[in-house]
């Protein structure tokens, strides 16, 4: 059993009850603060909006 939270840089990691770093994610993004799972089961690291998207990568702000 582990607690699922946030690192360094943003990425996902598992810690187990003694505190200790059991597992790391590949997918990092800085100032991540929370996982989302989409409808289409991508995964998404936000900070209020997404910065990250498991299946497009790095997600930008674009002007319009």
């Amino acid at each position: 059993m582990g607690h699922l939270l946030f690192g360094g840089g943003g990425a996902g990691q598992v810690r187990n009850s003694a505190n200790g770093t059991v597992w790391v994610s590949d997918l990092a993004a800085p100032g991540a603060r929370s996982l989302w799972v989409t409808d289409g089961g991508d995964l998404e690291l936000c900070n209020g909006m997404p910065l990250f998207n498991s299946r497009t990568g790095r997600v930008e702000a674009v002007a319009v």
